[in-house]
């Protein structure tokens, strides 16, 4: 997913408003309509609980909690990711994520079918 049109220094909180924010980027409405899933994949992004979705109106339905997990590889030693799979509801029309600029930007995939 390309969400190059963001907002610097801004992310979005918990009821889905934005919040001017040093050292954070959130992005602009994504259009996910036509999609009821989508997979993130973020090494080390600081997504955790400040993405949200809303419907066609751009009302806030609900935040997204994304999370890492610390992984142990004996060749790499333990590293940070997030892997989460999450079905959109069906009134969601609207994405919007956070991140800290401090990290690379997760990877999104949107999917109609598992």
């Amino acid at each position: 997913m390309n969400y190059n049109d963001t907002t610097a220094n801004s992310y979005i909180d918990t009821t889905g408003n934005i919040i001017e924010y040093n050292g954070w980027t959130s992005s602009t409405y994504i259009d996910i309509s036509n999609y009821k899933y989508f997979f993130v994949y973020s090494n080390g992004s600081s997504l955790d609980k400040w993405n949200a979705l809303y419907d066609e109106n751009l009302n806030y339905i609900r935040n997204l909690t994304i999370t890492d997990s610390q992984v142990q590889n004996s060749q790499l030693g333990k590293l940070s990711l997030g892997l989460s799979l999450i079905k959109i509801e069906d009134n969601a029309k609207y994405l919007r994520v956070s991140s800290s600029n401090s990290v690379p930007a997760p990877t999104f995939t949107l999917s109609s079918s598992l």
